[in-house]
């Protein structure tokens, strides 16, 4: 166990003892919990010593409220004006599991922003034994980041493309997969960044398509590197040295590329994504780039600042890792391929009704056990959400929608109105004499209650517009 940690752990511990925070949980005390330590942490961290993090001082403006569902407890963390209080004045306080407001416990994602106490809040939850205290607290600064630090990103014009896109240009991934090997070898023994550079340039070459990263990878990559600066920053304290604060995000982030980023291809297409702003982030603090942050925000991309008074030199190919690649994408590009032929034969066959859902009138999340995939079909951009298990509420009705594994077209068109829709099929005999309103209905992946509903067709189609 580093001294880092138990700087950490006193940190966390001087946030316990001097919470002015009031305790409404009558079984409540400051015995460590998972969801202290990970208020606790986020308190050492973004409202100590915002600026160490990323150079934006608007953190206490969201509180954070952290339940564990395993053991049932709950705490709130809020921090102070830095420009009306000092840096650590926040307010760490346990709260009464059993009282918290239905969207803090009852949904299935990992996080929720919403309203708590007349305050923005961004809720994160411990669901499983093996979540630990620091993937918490990261995933935590993650998205708030997309909340705080990016409101004044400057980015690029159109939809941010993620997830699988079908077909995948395989070139591209290879080039993207073998900078980022570059990166990290850079980062790792402290190296030169030539070899980099040259992957950068011939990615740059290789097609237009490469601007569909652009958004993404300003995004994702910019929060994962607050993240693991907010878990460096929360250890190493506020009075440590920028060059200390670098090496021990070095060493982080290395660490990081064994248990997270290694697997890149097994857990999500935009994880290259995540890990180029890791690394990349810190990599531009130990070389002492001023001002980098600023121009990020700005428009400009976090490898282009690094490299761009790099002279790239010659590097190595590996056809290994290409044909590994090529390989892992043929079959995965097969395999969604026949799920979405699937679905698209549905939406088209008069032996399933479409229900549409309006994008503005819902309340709940959804996880997603497949992703997204996108592709173009008959001219028109499909973007499919795999796998999806949620609990909606339709906000005119209060009627309830209930997925469990279902597929659906994600922010699409529908014949019920303007605006956007989450639209899936099911089949019609499911919804057969249902004609009035409200509609209930139940099959094996998904159940209605309750809901508003307006019958159209269109095209031979029934379509079933909830309200």
């Amino acid at each position: 166990m580093s001294i880092a940690f138990f700087l950490w752990a006193g940190s966390a511990a001087a946030y316990a003892a001097n919470s002015a925070g009031q305790d409404d949980s009558p079984t409540s005390d400051l015995r460590s919990s998972f969801a202290r330590d990970v208020a606790a942490a986020i308190g050492a961290s973004i409202f100590s010593c915002p600026e160490s993090v990323w150079p934006v001082t608007a953190w206490h403006r969201y509180q954070f409220l952290v339940a564990d569902h395993i053991s049932r407890e709950a705490w709130l963390i809020r921090g102070n004006d830095p420009a009306k209080a000092p840096f650590g004045a926040a307010e760490l306080s346990p709260l009464s599991y059993e009282s918290l407001p239905l969207q803090f416990v009852q949904t299935s994602n990992s996080f929720v922003a919403g309203d708590f106490r007349g305050r923005p809040t961004i809720g994160v939850f411990r669901r499983r034994a093996t979540d630990t205290v620091s993937d918490t607290m990261q995933f935590a600064v993650h998205e708030a980041f997309h909340f705080v630090g990016q409101t004044r990103f400057a980015m690029p014009a159109g939809p941010m493309q993620r997830g699988v896109i079908l077909p995948e240009n395989v070139q591209l991934r290879y080039l993207r997969r073998m900078l980022l090997i570059s990166l990290k070898n850079a980062l790792v023994r402290n190296g030169p960044l030539y070899m980099a550079a040259h992957w950068f340039q011939r990615i740059k070459g290789e097609s237009n398509e490469v601007h569909r990263f652009e958004s993404v990878d300003r995004r994702e990559g910019s929060a994962e590197y607050a993240a693991a600066m907010a878990e460096v920053v929360g250890r190493a304290g506020c009075f440590a040295s920028n060059a200390r604060i670098a090496v021990h995000a070095a060493q982080l982030v290395a660490d990081m590329w064994e248990t997270r980023y290694s697997r890149l291809f097994e857990w999500s297409d935009d994880a290259d994504s995540y890990a180029l702003g890791a690394i990349s982030g810190v990599l531009l603090q130990l070389r002492g780039i001023e001002g980098w942050q600023r121009r990020v925000e700005a428009g400009e991309s976090m490898v282009a600042i690094l490299l761009e008074n790099v002279s790239p030199q010659a590097a190595v190919e590996d056809d290994g890792l290409r044909e590994r690649i090529r390989l892992f994408y043929k079959a995965r590009d097969e395999q969604f391929g026949r799920q979405l032929d699937v679905f698209t034969a549905r939406l088209g066959s008069q032996d399933y009704a479409i229900v549409a859902i309006p994008a503005t009138m819902r309340s709940g999340g959804y996880s997603l056990t497949g992703g997204f995939v996108s592709t173009i079909r008959d001219g028109r951009q499909l973007v499919l959400a795999l796998g999806a298990h949620a609990r909606f509420t339709l906000l005119e009705s209060l009627g309830t929608v209930e997925l469990r594994g279902q597929d659906f077209l994600f922010e699409a068109k529908a014949v019920c109105g303007p605006g956007r829709y989450l639209i899936f099929p099911v089949p019609r005999h499911a919804v057969a004499g249902k004609t009035t309103s409200p509609l209930s209905f139940s099959i094996d992946y998904a159940s209605v209650e309750r809901v508003g509903l307006e019958r159209r067709n269109s095209e031979g189609m029934e379509w079933l517009c909830l309200q």
